[in-house]
């Protein structure tokens, strides 16, 4: 379908006299991301992240003017294949963009590889077997836990307590947190030795938190997103384990949560890619960018992951050329090497096509009037 429209259009430039001697060729882009559902606030991220790479870029990525489609990824990869499919048949886009949810972005890269175009994510992403096609700016879920789970089993005296939501997210960041915590000599305070997992439909969380203290626990790792980490941090502090320390997955302290959280996130502690504090000159600039378009909203990990992607394509279309299509763009990602970030510099891994990135260690604290994630210090550097 794709080369039907491409000749199509390709006659119809021959039928008007146009040329390329015109300008570059209009670059078409497919955004997806949560405009709806339980990842609507974090999906917004996404969004804007990305709108602000074109708008302070004049709307062109490599020299080229960009023509943007968005669509709502849904929930999973159920809704959001059809959606991809959509964006490359419909619209006929030569990259794909974007998506908040690990379990949507597998449809989306299903839907690319088959297609043969780029696909850039922002956000967490399962290990597939083939990421030819599959780039993601973000991580791979799984080091949500990595990142932390060696720091806690030498800083903590004592067993930890692992809980987290039941859905494929919070599978993966429990599960690379367990391998590099029991790697690392960590002990689980959990019953039985294994982490709860508890309903995504669960309400009040005080009948899970209650009897943690009874369990030997010095220390509590959740893995909470969207509307479920509201509750459950701002739970916490009421629980019968508000005495022993929170950390959490990055997501479960996002930037849009905390407004919502209160004065329950100050002092959970969490990994992440990203904190607005970090000192550098592109992440004073695009601090300074963001304020900018939206005054009083701290800048989150999503929205410099999608900002990046911005960045990302900017570079590889520029590399592929003034007429160059999907497979030219994804080569030229390919041989980006590294890329000046806010979050610091790294570049992709050849093996998974994510970051080799470092991750630091945060902290809520308050910014003024408002809440933010304080790096602490360096953690480890993951990717591969």
């Amino acid at each position: 379908m794709r080369r039907v429209v491409a000749a199509c259009a390709a006659l119809a430039l021959l039928a008007t006299g146009c040329t390329s001697e015109e300008g570059p060729a209009e670059i078409r882009i497919g955004l997806l991301t949560a405009l709806t559902g339980t990842q609507q606030a974090p999906g917004s991220d996404i969004r804007q992240g990305f709108l602000l790479y074109l708008e302070t870029h004049d709307y062109t990525l490599g020299g080229r003017k960009v023509e943007l489609f968005t669509a709502d990824e849904g929930e999973n990869a159920e809704s959001s294949a059809p959606a991809a499919e959509k964006l490359v048949q419909r619209d006929n886009v030569d990259v794909l963009a974007g998506t908040i949810s690990s379990g949507a972005s597998g449809g989306v890269a299903a839907v690319a590889t088959r297609e043969k175009i780029p696909f850039v994510g922002a956000n967490g992403r399962p290990k597939i077997e083939d990421p030819t096609w599959v780039w993601h700016t973000s991580f791979l879920t799984e080091d949500f836990g990595a990142s932390l789970g060696r720091y806690m089993a030498e800083e903590i005296d004592g067993p930890v307590y692992v809980m987290g939501q039941d859905f494929v997210g919070a599978y993966e960041g429990v599960r690379g947190f367990l391998r590099a915590f029991r790697e690392a000599g960590g002990v689980l305070a959990n019953p039985g030795g294994e982490p709860t997992l508890t309903p995504m439909s669960t309400l009040g969380y005080r009948q899970y938190l209650d009897g943690i203290p009874e369990t030997g626990a010095k220390a509590v790792y959740g893995f909470y997103v969207a509307k479920q980490g509201v509750d459950f941090l701002k739970q916490y502090p009421t629980s019968g384990a508000a005495g022993l320390p929170l950390y959490g997955s990055g997501a479960t302290e996002g930037t849009k949560a905390l407004p919502a959280i209160g004065e329950a996130a100050i002092g959970v502690r969490s990994a992440f890619h990203y904190a607005p504090n970090l000192d550098n000159p592109a992440n004073r600039a695009f601090v300074a960018a963001w304020d900018a378009k939206y005054p009083g909203v701290v800048p989150s990990g999503l929205a410099v992951s999608a900002y990046d992607a911005g960045a990302v394509l900017d570079r590889a279309i520029a590399a592929a050329g003034d007429d160059a299509g999907p497979s030219e763009i994804n080569k030229a990602i390919a041989g980006l090497g590294k890329i000046d970030s806010p979050r610091g510099e790294w570049e992709f891994g050849p093996k998974t096509h994510t970051p080799v990135q470092k991750w630091y260690l945060r902290e809520v604290r308050r910014d003024g009037r408002s809440l933010s994630n304080a790096v602490i210090q360096d953690l480890v550097t993951l990717g591969s």
